[in-house]
């Protein structure tokens, strides 16, 4: 079954995932190599700050994103983009075991580059062989933090490629760091048996793929067997989460190339063999993909519950079909009422997927976690709790779980960002509550405050365009005080979220601006002909 895609794609594993790196030093700055006399065509650079997450006070996780473009000799025809997702790791107290985990990262960002070098050469090939059917090559890595906590920093790597032809590939594999060395972790460093670790997994995927979900396998039987082992049991191709180890099976590997890459997540209930050091010791949580089944005792009795969740969308129809069943009864019509009512982004995520979590560990429950992807980024995900054959809902949370900015704290709560509906199109920090009767409610607070990180540096002042008054307390009562053009650039750190905004100027005083609705000022102008390079979408 070994089809030229798929070599491919080996091919490009090799030279993307940092196994084979030589011992070259990479430069302490990586775009140096950009420069370098070994690159002939131009290339034209831009690097941006991604959101900043840090999932425990121990561990900070950002990142840069350095997008190229290679050209021709002649400046004018590009002949390869590449984009490049570099993470940024502080672990506190332990300067070893980040300088570890970062010159990792810079070996492969070396490599990366090298890479985006030699395909530039194939481009350049490519393009003079025929420039009229010529398209630019692409190639990009990126990564998502997937378990974040005082022992483990666990990493899902995306690389994307169109080295022309009908469409790109993109495969997945994973990178697992021991917070507390830096050690770049195999198979081997986090089980006490290997092997049955591994035979292990290889069952619990096999049970997996009866399911109608994986019905149109391109292999069985002991090729299917020997295929998990060779190509989805591997170093390179699993990583840890909060609710088990995840390992991949990319595209071409077990189905067809429409079918995208399989995610197979064994709880960690079921890995008897992971040392215990590794284990996750946060709040309860299992997930599955969609169209897989989840079980786990929801309201502490002494039985075993059954949870179903799929989620399809018809192209011709238009129509989202829900099967959501617990224990056999059908709860589908929860997932489409007025309180909850699923989109297509539900279901067209490649990696769509929901959850059991536990919400309150001082109660019984365990809740089930269903995430509707939407559309234009917005995204929110659905708690409902199972008691005695009943279905409850709620609440809901405007984030998805896999987003490392949402965190569970097992005691009620839910920290998470809200969206501003005053000034610009940003985000704040915010909290929402269990209540004592189980709904879940955002937790009011006095100012939320904005989420910078989400902010190119160019929305994160703004340069006063107008004369504006402003308040010295939140009071309109209080004394106004107008600023104008001289005064400099001001920044909003934070809001009420219904009238006002913090102002803070460029000496660090604070006033305090009041909106009559989302652009308009107390004077009746736009906010937007006031404030130069306010955020606003769309």
């Amino acid at each position: 079954m070994k089809k030229k895609s798929a070599a491919l794609l080996c091919a490009l594993t090799f030279l993307f995932s940092g196994c084979s790196l030589t011992a070259d030093t990479p430069p302490s700055n990586p775009n140096d190599a950009l420069n370098s006399s070994e690159q002939t065509d131009s290339i034209q650079n831009t690097e941006n700050t991604l959101p900043q997450m840090q999932d425990n006070e121990d561990v900070t996780v950002s990142f840069d994103n350095i997008s190229n473009t290679y050209q021709n000799d002649d400046e004018q025809t590009d002949l390869l983009y590449s984009n490049y997702t570099r993470p940024l790791i502080s672990i506190r107290d332990n300067a070893g075991a980040s300088t570890a985990i970062m010159d990792e990262f810079s070996n492969r960002e070396k490599l990366f580059i090298d890479t985006s070098k030699d395909y530039t050469k194939e481009a350049k090939s490519s393009y003079e062989q025929d420039a009229d059917i010529f398209s630019p090559f692409y190639l990009s890595e990126s990564y998502d933090t997937k378990r974040c906590d005082n022992r483990i920093l666990s990493f899902q790597c995306r690389n994307d490629c169109f080295l022309g032809g009908t469409h790109e590939n993109y495969f997945y594999n994973g990178l697992n760091f021991d917070v507390t060395t830096g050690k770049l972790l195999r198979l081997d460093d986090i089980s006490t048996d290997k092997e049955t670790l591994l035979e292990n997994a290889k069952d619990y995927i096999l049970s997996q793929l009866e399911l109608p979900r994986y019905q149109n396998l391109t292999c069985s039987g002991d090729e299917l067997q020997n295929v998990i082992h060779s190509d989805i049991l591997t170093d390179e191709t699993w990583y840890f989460t909060n609710s088990g180890i995840t390992f991949v099976s990319n595209i071409d590997i077990l189905g067809p190339y429409a079918a995208g890459a399989y995610f197979f997540t064994i709880p960690y209930q079921q890995l008897s063999d992971l040392k215990p050091e590794y284990q996750y010791t946060g709040p309860f949580e299992m997930t599955a993909p969609i169209g897989t089944a989840l079980t786990a005792n929801l309201d502490g009795n002494e039985d075993i519950d059954a949870v179903f969740f799929d989620c399809s969308f018809d192209d011709h129809s238009g129509y989202v079909s829900v099967s959501f069943t617990i224990n056999g009864t059908d709860f589908s019509s929860y997932l489409q009422s007025e309180d909850c009512f699923l989109s297509e982004g539900a279901a067209y995520s490649a990696e769509a997927e929901y959850y059991i979590m536990d919400l309150d560990t001082s109660d019984d429950f365990l809740e089930i976690a269903i995430t509707d992807y939407g559309a234009n980024d917005y995204q929110v995900t659905y708690f409902f709790r199972y008691n005695g054959g009943k279905l409850t809902l709620l609440g809901n949370v405007p984030a998805c779980i896999s987003n490392p900015k949402l965190r569970i704290n097992g005691d009620g709560t839910i920290n998470t960002y809200i969206a501003v509906n005053l000034l610009e199109t940003v985000k704040a920090a915010a909290t929402f509550q269990m209540e004592r009767d189980g709904t879940l409610t955002l937790v009011p607070q006095d100012w939320f405050y904005i989420d910078e990180s989400d902010l190119s540096e160019k929305y994160k002042t703004h340069r006063i365009l107008r004369n504006v008054t402003v308040y010295t307390e939140k009071d309109r009562d209080s004394d106004t005080v107008t600023l104008t053009p001289s005064d400099g650039e001001v920044c909003f750190p934070a809001t009420d979220n219904e009238h006002w905004f913090m102002l803070e100027t460029a000496d660090k005083q604070i006033y305090y601006l009041y909106l009559e609705d989302f652009f308009t000022l107390e004077s009746g102008e736009n906010a937007s002909e006031i404030f130069e390079n306010l955020l606003i979408a769309g």
